[in-house]
């Protein structure tokens, strides 16, 4: 029998039957930098739960590996790296479950995934904000629908749930201005947008470098051949 452990709840598994159980599956939420000092306690409590399990029963805990090592109670175990699953695993998940690619195209599908970074959580949210644009399960979602849905700032709050890419809250609130004037005002060049954030030409070079690392921005040829940043 597989048990699936909340470690945000108090439920204690012995009053589960826990003596049924055979394995324990621990999947830590994403906790983002201002969780990290959480982080502790919920390896505590689920210590504690270790320390009551009978002999025989496996804990599968899957944690940020940013966050691993930090406590006595991963010395306990064996440490395997999982790396980010491909699109190819995504759509295969994908049509595992659904046989198909209904009611996404394939293209849009695919978009999804790459959206995703190879993260399968991110996966199912952005397919959840895709399938809210249809709420009778009718009509076939396309590219734009998928953009619309999963917009640059949508991407940027979950990115900043991900301690592998390290964004601090003052730098999400700086990241989420200049896409949103992205949005607003269309394909801008830098300085344009320096003056629409009312920050100087530096700031502005450090925040467009990190929207080109996490893959929200590029640059293109505007009018009169001046690069322009447009949203990706």
């Amino acid at each position: 029998m597989l048990e699936t452990w909340d470690p945000w709840s108090r439920f204690r598994m012995m009053e589960a039957g826990y003596p049924k159980v055979d394995v324990v599956l621990v999947d830590f939420p994403d906790l983002g930098l201002r969780g990290v000092r959480g982080f502790e306690r919920l390896v505590d409590s689920l210590s504690d739960e270790w320390s009551l399990k009978r002999k025989g029963m496996v804990f599968v805990v899957v944690v940020p590996r940013r966050l691993f090592g930090g406590h006595s109670f991963f010395g306990r175990g064996v440490r395997v790296d999982l790396p980010p699953l491909s699109e190819g695993d995504l759509l295969a998940a994908y049509r595992g479950r659904f046989g198909g690619f209904e009611p996404f195209t394939e293209e849009a599908l695919r978009l999804v995934a790459a959206y995703s970074g190879g993260v399968f959580r991110r996966f199912l949210v952005y397919i959840l904000l895709c399938l809210g644009l249809t709420p009778s399960g009718r009509g076939v979602i396309g590219v734009g629908e998928v953009a619309s849905a999963v917009s640059a700032e949508e991407r940027l709050q979950e990115l900043a749930l991900d301690l592998e890419v390290g964004l601090r809250p003052r730098d999400v609130e700086r990241l989420r201005r200049a896409l949103t004037a992205l949005r607003v005002g269309g394909p801008l060049n830098q300085k344009v947008l320096a003056g629409r954030l009312s920050v100087s030409q530096a700031t502005m070079c450090r925040v467009v470098a990190r929207l080109e690392e996490l893959g929200l921005v590029g640059r293109r040829r505007g009018e009169g051949k001046e690069l322009v940043l447009h949203l990706i």
